[in-house]
């Protein structure tokens, strides 16, 4: 979350101009009325960054700690715990509300996408296939022709360019444009991690299959939780939610229900 959203602070600025939050995330400058500072992304960052410094501090306070019922893991620790999915939570329904509402200048990224030479790996690796060069002298011939071009990164200068070099190349004009094409440079990509459509398609797939079967493991454990406190005597329930939580005495003392349940308030459905 902290890189996509470090991602995404980038693309506010003036310099790339990719997106532009809503009013009701941006805040302005006490000096300077042009600002549009993206304070949610920051917030967003920030919260991100202790969820995994809370994260740590856990492994760290548990990771020499030996089995068994001891107090390294115990009170101590789950104040820790709480704070580090609160912190979670509160980044990802930030960041969630911010890009709900956020506007992302797609004609614009297209054009970059155009631009800087970025597709020319995939002239070289059509110079490969094509022409049956070693993909060592592809990458140098397509070295020399972005040289060449200097200033002027437009695939029609490129394509020019290349064809007036030497050695001689079969391939036309338009198949060197199709080349340097980026939605033909995206689709062409189809190995697993890659950026075509339908890899990218299968690979949401997958995440949300993975969270449906997390949010699964949620609800059964948060309905486990519901029935052991159900079981103990002297709990209140309203409207089928626990309202009051009676002492509880274990091995290490006594440790106080309610207290208890208000650290850990919203992790298994419960009120605090």
């Amino acid at each position: 979350m902290g890189k996509i959203t470090q991602d995404f602070l980038l693309w506010s600025t003036r310099e790339f101009g990719f997106l532009r939050l809503s009013n009701a995330f941006v805040q302005s400058s006490s000096i300077m009325p042009q600002k549009r500072n993206p304070v949610a992304l920051e917030h967003v960052r920030v919260l991100a960054s202790r969820a995994l410094g809370e994260a740590q501090a856990v492994f760290t306070c548990c990771h020499n700690t030996p089995f068994g019922d001891i107090n390294d893991s115990e009170d101590d620790l789950q104040p820790l715990i709480t704070m580090m999915f609160e912190d979670a939570l509160r980044a990802v329904r930030l960041l969630a509300g911010t890009m709900r509402k956020a506007e992302v200048d797609r004609a614009l990224l297209a054009r970059r996408a155009k631009e800087s030479f970025l597709t020319v790996t995939e002239l070289a690796d059509t110079l490969v296939r094509k022409e049956g060069m070693s993909f060592r002298q592809a990458h140098a011939l397509v070295a020399r022709a972005v040289a060449l071009c200097a200033a002027k990164d437009d695939p029609g200068t490129m394509a020019d360019t290349l064809l007036r070099m030497a050695p001689p190349i079969s391939m036309t004009r338009d198949e060197i444009l199709e080349a340097l094409d980026p939605e033909h440079f995206i689709r062409v990509r189809k190995v697993i991690g890659g950026p075509a459509p339908e890899t990218t398609r299968d690979c949401v797939e997958r995440g949300r299959e993975s969270q449906r079967a997390i949010e699964a493991w949620v609800v059964e454990k948060t309905v486990d939780a519901r029935e052991g406190a159900d079981g103990v005597e002297g709990n209140s329930f309203e409207n089928g939610k626990l309202i009051r939580a009676v002492v509880v005495v274990d091995s290490v003392g006594l440790r106080s229900g309610s207290n208890y349940l208000a650290k850990t308030r919203g992790l298994a459905g419960l009120p605090s």
